[in-house]
Parts: C-alpha cells; sequence; structure tokens
C-alpha cells in the first residue's frame, strides 16, 4: 500500500508510522497480517497489533535533521531541581 502524510502546521512529512499502522491495521480487516506500507521516506512492514498488544513496525530509520529552540523563562519557568 502506498501512503503520504502531511501534518499540520508542516505540510507534507517524508514518514508517519504512526499513520503506516493505522493504515494497516484498516487494510489487515481484523486478521494478524503485515502490510508493507510505502511512503515518500522508504517502506515500513506494519503487523497490526489488537486490544492487547501494540503494531509492530520494522523499516529504515535516518537522522535527517537536528534544531533547538529557547524557550522563554515566563513562558515556562525551569523546574526545580
Amino acid at each position: 500500500a502506498r501512503m503520504w502524510t502531511r501534518e499540520r502546521g508542516v505540510g507534507p512529512v517524508r514518514a508517519c508510522a504512526t499513520g503506516a499502522a493505522a493504515a494497516a491495521t484498516v487494510l489487515a480487516g481484523g486478521h494478524q497480517s503485515g502490510w508493507d506500507i510505502e511512503m515518500p521516506g522508504g517502506v515500513l512492514h506494519i503487523v497490526p497489533g489488537n486490544a492487547e498488544t501494540a503494531a509492530q513496525t520494522r523499516g529504515p530509520a535516518m537522522f535527517v535533521c537536528a534544531g533547538s529552540w529557547s524557550c522563554p523563562p515566563d513562558v515556562y519557568p525551569p523546574l526545580a531541581t
């Protein structure tokens, strides 16, 4: 199956494991069969979970960016140590 994801405030993203797990769960129709979900960032193999187990995901991962953000102390005060 092939899917694309757009995140609110961001736009298109290369991959979304949560979305892929949801798509595979719908496609499996209640069975525990695995699905390959193709996204622009690569393919994830998903075995859907059920009420007792989480979905299992398998696929490539790579670091794509880094960043930092400073929050003004009047917005979120520092945590007590």
